[in-house]
């Protein structure tokens, strides 16, 4: 626990990083994308899997995510799968 401003405080995430790819490119590739996933953001973390017939989505919280970060990120997901999509979405983005 952290103490915030007069309250405690869990801790937090700065956003979510949403990737979706086909079931079966994430079945071929699933250990190297969590592998990368958890290099390039030491501070995030697996919020959830989701898997159906068609495609999985892989939600991933992260802290401090720097703008060279991002541009990095989309590119090395590419070259893991070119069928990855991704989505980023900020908490706080004016805090950032």
């Amino acid at each position: 626990m952290k103490f915030g401003r007069g309250l405690f405080k869990g801790r937090m995430n700065d956003g979510m990083l949403i990737i979706t790819m086909p079931s079966s490119e994430y079945q071929a590739r699933r250990v190297k994308l969590l592998n990368f996933l958890d290099k390039k953001l030491p501070n995030g973390r697996i919020d959830s899997i989701t898997e159906n017939h068609e495609e999985s989505i892989v939600s991933y919280s992260f802290m401090r995510l720097k703008n060279d970060t991002l541009m990095e990120l989309q590119s090395e997901l590419q070259k893991i799968s070119k069928e990855a999509k991704s989505n980023v979405f900020f908490n706080r983005s004016g805090e950032i």
